[in-house]
């Protein structure tokens, strides 16, 4: 947890590879804050790492063997990207990368 937190305040993308390793193993009493502090890190980033993360999360809410928790929280970390994607969006509406990563999310 206070490795997450300590890194999730920092903003910075070289530690979301540090999320992105945890998010299938973390335990379950951490979890909910765990993808917080990642959702708190992306919120943060790029266009690119918002997909590449959505996409993640997509993948690890569609496995059927994924505990129904850990399913909960990373299409709840999903739906929370995708609203800061509209948001973008709407601030920025002709950029063309923003509409084409959230068509994407959207189909996730």
């Amino acid at each position: 947890g206070s490795i997450a937190d300590i890194y999730g305040k920092t903003g910075d993308a070289q530690y979301l590879p540090f999320f992105e390793d945890k998010l299938e193993t973390v335990g379950l009493y951490s979890m909910f804050d765990f993808y917080g502090k990642y959702y708190s890190m992306l919120s943060t980033q790029d266009v690119p790492a918002m997909q590449k993360a959505a996409e993640k999360l997509g993948s690890i809410a569609g496995n059927l063997s994924t505990n129904m928790y850990r399913k909960f929280v990373s299409m709840n970390t999903l739906n929370r990207i995708k609203g800061a994607m509209t948001e973008k969006q709407n601030e920025m509406p002709n950029d063309t990368n923003i509409s084409t990563a959230l068509a994407k999310i959207k189909t996730i």
